[in-house]
C-alpha cells in the first residue's frame, strides 16, 4: 500500500513595517506569497488586505494561484489567525459582492438568479410594469437615484442636493489633486521612483468615498518601498496634505491610500489602466 501525499508545510509570518502598514508572507513548500495589509481604524479588524493580492505567487514570480487555492490560503489564514489572536482580515471577493448584497436586501430589495448564472435585484416597491435591472443598475441607482417624477418639491429639492454634490465633488476633487501632487513632489528624492498617480470616488456624495492610488513599476519596487517606509511615509503624507489643505477632518482616517505596480497592471488588465481601477 502506497503512503498517501502529504500537503505541503505551510506558515505565516506577520511582519509590521510601520505603524500602519504590514507585509503578511504566506508560505508554502517551495512557494511564497507577500500580502500588503493595512492597519483598520476598527480595532476590531486590526490589520486588513485586498484578496486581489492572492492571485499570483509572490515567488514563483507570476505564477498563477487558482481560484479554489486562493479559499484554502483563506481559510488557513483565518484558523492561523484565531490561533495566535493576530486580527487580520482578507474579505473574498465573494464575501464582498455578498456583504454589498446582504445590504441592499436589508434595504427591501429582491434578488434572483438566472439559469447563466447572472443576478438580477429588483425592488418589490416599483412598478410591475418595470424589467428586472442588473446588480450593477441598482448600484449605479443607489449612489445616484434618479430624479423624482411627480412631485415638484420633490424634484426642486433634488436639484438642490445634486447641484451641491456636484459643487461638493469639483471642490474637494482639487483639494485631492493638489494634495496628491504635493506628495509626489515631496517624495521625488526618495527610491524606488513613482511611475504616477491617480485617485477616484464619489466624494461629492460622501468624503470618504475616496481612493488615492500611488503606483511605482514593478512589484519589486513596491516591495522595496514597504520595506523602506516609504509606502508609510506616502499614506502619511497624503493625509496630513489633505488635512492641511482642507479636508473634512472627519472623512481622513477612512479614505483609502492605495499602491499597485504597472507589472502588475499589465499582467492583470493587459495595461488596461481604466480596466484595473474598476
Amino acid at each position: 500500500m502506497e503512503p498517501s501525499a502529504r500537503a505541503p508545510e505551510y506558515s505565516f509570518l506577520l511582519e509590521p513595517l510601520g505603524e500602519k502598514i504590514a507585509d503578511l508572507t504566506y508560505r508554502e513548500g517551495d512557494r511564497t506569497l507577500i500580502v500588503f495589509l493595512k492597519r483598520s481604524g476598527d480595532p476590531e479588524l486590526g490589520w486588513v488586505g485586498e484578496a486581489t493580492q492572492l492571485g499570483y505567487w509572490t515567488e514563483p514570480a507570476g505564477e498563477p494561484i487558482p481560484d479554489d487555492h486562493q479559499a484554502l490560503i483563506l481559510v488557513r489564514l483565518a484558523e492561523w489567525a484565531r490561533s495566535g489572536q493576530v486580527p487580520v482580515l482578507i474579505p473574498s471577493r465573494q464575501e464582498t459582492k455578498e456583504a454589498f448584497i446582504r445590504d441592499l436586501e436589508q434595504q427591501g430589495y429582491v434578488f434572483e438568479r438566472q439559469p447563466d448564472g447572472t443576478l438580477i435585484g429588483h425592488d418589490p416597491k416599483a412598478k410591475e410594469t418595470e424589467r428586472p435591472r442588473s446588480l450593477w443598475t441598482e448600484l449605479k441607482e443607489f449612489f445616484f437615484p434618479p430624479p423624482p417624477a411627480t412631485s415638484t418639491p420633490e424634484y426642486r429639492a433634488y436639484l438642490a442636493r445634486q447641484n451641491e454634490e456636484r459643487r461638493r465633488q469639483e471642490r474637494l476633487s482639487g483639494i485631492v489633486r493638489q494634495a496628491t501632487d504635493s506628495v509626489v513632489a515631496a517624495v521625488a528624492g526618495r527610491t524606488p521612483r513613482l511611475r504616477m498617480h491617480h485617485f477616484y470616488g464619489a466624494v461629492g456624495v460622501d468624503p470618504k468615498h475616496l481612493t488615492a492610488w500611488y503606483v511605482f513599476d514593478t512589484d519589486a519596487d513596491h516591495r522595496e518601498a514597504r520595506r523602506n517606509g516609504l509606502v508609510e511615509q506616502i499614506d502619511t503624507l497624503t493625509r496630513a496634505e489633505l488635512a492641511r489643505l482642507g479636508y473634512p477632518p472627519e472623512a481622513i482616517p477612512k479614505v483609502f491610500v492605495s499602491f499597485t505596480t504597472d507589472e502588475t497592471v499589465q499582467r492583470e488588465a493587459g495595461g488596461d489602466y481604466r480596466t484595473y481601477f474598476q
